[in-house]
């Protein structure tokens, strides 16, 4: 009976066999109770399970088939990821199971001691139970053998009497199934040896996709566990002949093991022989001498030839990119672009994990494969040492990754001189940092500036470049075209420097004509004569003579007839006399009349009120009308319409700071002394009267109100009756709003505009000693002296350009 076969929770048997090989047991079990090790760790009892699973024990489990597998007993699943996280449960059930599958997991490895000790009976014909069918519902239809090895036929005991027959021909149709088979199994062959890049493939990847398919042929019950373990066998049987091999010579990498491999079905004792013995001779035939002979082509029967050649390039034009390239410019590194997608992709796969072995095999075995028909005699060395590479530098910098950079660093030394840095060299050429946007880029995505060894990335340099070309307009700004750390640009250098930046414009801005015109045009203003001038017109693409005087009068460009300053350029208006054109540069940019923004400003200056929360400053359209008491929609902060006083709501826990204040428990607001809100009383005609008397001309904006069309005020929310004195467009309280925006704006004092009590009040309240006869004229000039404190100022709404 086989003792292996007792276990029900635990596929004892199945992982024995898939692991176990009968002429290695106690080395295959010494390996499997390493690897099983972690588990015994986590099922300890009275232990805290932890949440998840390091990296390292997937690793160590993954080592050995089904050992995986193991962890569902326990609590532990597959996110979908490859980690595995614990799953508690309160199921009785669920519990009683993991806690049966605990003491058999603790049985097996006791029954695995017994068997590396040869300690038990049981065990002891171990090599015949390992022969022997298994019973396991797991292994009803495929024998899980990690190492595939041929099992030995059984014995048959000879009868004592043989009788010869004749040998039995298969029939017709077994002949034609199997001419069937092998057609089938050439054609799969064939399929699979096709490169992405429909060059011919390489001697080299021919051999290792063969022994992948003889692998699977040789095992068929290989074939379920995918090709990345059929691989990875393969490398292990490949490794161990190089270890043994005593004249390696790696000038065909791996070639002669597979050969080797190929040529004895996979028998390692017998591959090492054959390379000590009868080493395969892999250097192929050589081609055969034709003689030569008188060339028959003539021009009439050429010309069919060559057109027959040019519908062919025809036929190409609208392939893919890496066609095209190849077809014209005949660089075979073009053609192996698709290598580069294929090492990020890897490269994503093992993104998370640690570097192991396992993942740099399939690095090495992906650039080898691919190059060695572009690359002759790569050396195995050197591409394990950029496989390592390629996963120590970041994700990010291989995103930018071009099949030059690989091309550059496996011809960067002699494959018999590797240096001893060499892995750290291909590192810093795969991550180098932009010192403009931190991005980390290899070296062909990095650009050196031609007067000094400064480096960035070559998306940032040609932002560099086109900002910098729209900002030369004299001598001095040219230097800024030499680096984005600018350096003065001497005259022994001038000409090369500007053909070598010439030649980086155009190679970087093919596709964008508009900078490349730019550059020309202001380097011929930078560098023209001084009395030569471009139309300040921004539209316009003339230039026209000052006569070498930049004096500031009216000039008319002869092209488009624009009317600009002889010596700025800037749009002449009658303003500039009197004033230097950098004053009135200034002045210009907050006074154009034809730029939209800056007649924005301008109203918003007249009708704008901004949100006085530091963190807020929104800004809104005043509406003469209303009530003056505002609440921000954005911050909820409440406050003055006119004069930014905040309010104070005791309903939102807003205390007043005042400490004299006796309004406290109300919603109130401590104005300003010329806000609307401490005037509202001035009777209308004194309003009109005292904004007259200080010159101010409101009749202007009250012409761009709109007219009353029914009984009511046009202002909205308003129901009053329209005011005829104000043409219908206010009623009474909304045209005293609407007036008293121009004191407010204009800054005049209001003294005037309040009453002796009133006045009297204010200056009490600012402490300021009152003469108990003292006129309204006398109030007012103390008013002047101790009040203007208390005034305030119209908020200046910020520009929007600065």
């Amino acid at each position: 009976m086989n003792p292996l076969s007792s276990y029900h929770i635990i596929p004892a048997e199945d992982i024995v066999r898939a692991n176990i090989r009968p002429n290695h047991i106690l080395d295959d079990v010494r390996t499997l109770l390493a690897a099983l090790h972690p588990i015994s760790i986590i099922v300890k009892s009275g232990d805290t399970k932890a949440p998840g699973l390091h990296v390292n024990v997937i690793q160590k489990l993954n080592q050995k088939l089904l050992t995986l597998d193991l962890l569902k007993h326990f609590g532990y699943e597959d996110n979908g990821i490859g980690k595995y996280t614990y799953q508690g449960t309160s199921s009785v059930d669920e519990i009683a199971t993991r806690e049966n599958a605990t003491k058999e997991f603790h049985e097996f490895c006791n029954d695995l001691r017994k068997i590396k000790d040869e300690s038990s009976k049981e065990f002891k014909d171990m090599k015949n139970i390992l022969s022997k069918r298994s019973s396991s519902r797991f292994d009803d239809e495929i024998d899980r053998d990690y190492e595939f090895e041929i099992q030995p036929p059984r014995s048959i005991p000879s009868p004592i009497i043989q009788v010869s027959s004749p040998p039995k021909l298969p029939s017709s149709s077994k002949v034609k199934e199997g001419n069937e088979k092998t057609s089938e199994t050439i054609r799969l062959f064939k399929q699979s040896i096709v490169t992405p890049h429909g060059g011919p493939p390489a001697h080299s990847f021919i051999r290792r996709r063969l022994l992948l398919f003889l692998f699977k042929q040789q095992y068929p019950d290989s074939i379920a566990y995918g090709d990345d373990i059929i691989n990875g066998d393969i490398d292990r049987r490949v490794e161990i002949l190089k270890q043994k091999d005593r004249n390696r010579d790696m000038s065909f990498g791996n070639e002669i093991y597979y050969e080797c491999l190929i040529r004895t079905k996979f028998d390692e004792s017998s591959a090492l022989e054959m390379l000590q013995t009868k080493r395969p001779n892999l250097q192929p035939p050589p081609e055969p001498v034709v003689p030569h002979e008188p060339s028959s082509t003539t021009l009439g029967n050429g010309v069919d030839h060559l057109q027959n050649h040019w519908e062919i390039i025809s036929d190409n034009i609208n392939q893919d990119e890496t066609g095209q390239i190849r077809l014209y410019e005949g660089d075979e590194w073009k053609s192996a672009a698709h290598v580069v997608t294929a090492i990020i992709g890897l490269r994503r796969q093992h993104n998370d994990n640690e570097i192991n072995d396992f993942a740099v095999s399939k690095m090495f075995r992906l650039i080898y494969n691919e190059l060695c028909r572009i690359s002759r005699n790569l050396s195995p060395v050197k591409i394990e040492l950029i496989a390592y590479a390629l996963y120590k530098v970041s994700l990010e910098s291989l995103e930018h990754l071009n099949i030059i950079d690989i091309r550059d660093i496996i011809k960067s030394c002699d494959d018999r001189e590797i240096r001893d840095d060499f892995q750290d060299s291909v590192m810093k050429l795969l991550s180098l940092e932009c010192p403009i946007c931190s991005g980390l880029y290899p070296r062909s995505q990095m650009e050196t500036m031609f007067l000094c060894d400064h480096q960035c990335c070559l998306s940032c340099i040609k932002q560099y470049y086109r900002d910098t070309i729209k900002a030369i307009r004299n001598p001095e700004s040219l230097n800024k075209l030499t680096c984005f750390q600018e350096h003065i640009l001497d005259d022994d250098v001038r000409l090369n420097f500007f053909q070598y930046l010439g030649t980086k414009l155009n190679q970087w801005f093919t596709d964008e004509r508009l900078v490349l015109e730019t550059y020309h045009e202001n380097l011929f203003i930078a560098t023209r004569d001084s009395q030569i001038k471009k139309c300040g017109n921004p539209r316009c693409v003339g230039f026209f003579d000052n006569n070498n005087n930049n004096r500031i009068a009216r000039v008319q460009c002869p092209h488009c007839q624009f009317m600009q300053c002889q010596g700025c350029c800037r749009k002449w208006l009658d303003n500039h006399q009197g004033i230097s054109c950098e004053a009135y540069g200034e002045w210009l940019r907050e006074n154009d009349p034809d730029d939209p923004e800056v007649q924005l400003m301008k109203y918003l200056d007249t009708a704008g009120m901004m949100c006085p929360n530091g963190q807020c400053k929104q800004i809104y359209e005043y509406q003469a009308g209303g009530c003056e008491h505002f609440r921000c929609p954005r911050c909820a902060t409440e406050f003055c319409r006119i004069c930014s006083a905040l309010f104070y709501n005791p309903e939102r826990n807003t205390t007043c700071p005042h400490q004299t204040c006796g309004i406290k428990n109300t919603l109130h607001a401590h104005c300003s002394l010329n806000c609307f809100r401490e005037l509202r009383d001035v009777p209308l005609e004194q309003l009109i009267s005292f904004l007259n008397k200080h010159k101010v001309n409101f009749n202007e904006e009250l012409q761009q109100k709109p007219v009353a069309n029914g009984p009511n005020c046009p202002v909205e929310g308003c129901k009053r009756a329209p005011l005829i004195t104000c043409e219908n467009r206010f009623c009474e309280i909304c045209y005293k709003q609407f007036l008293f925006l121009f004191v407010w704006r204009n800054e005049i004092e209001p003294w005037e505009l309040y009453d002796d009590n009133s006045l009297r009040q204010r200056l009490v309240n600012a402490s300021v000693p009152v003469p108990a006869k003292a006129t309204h004229d006398a109030l007012i000039v103390l008013a002047e002296q101790n009040l203007k404190q208390y005034l305030g100022k119209p908020k200046q709404i910020p520009r929007i350009r600065q």
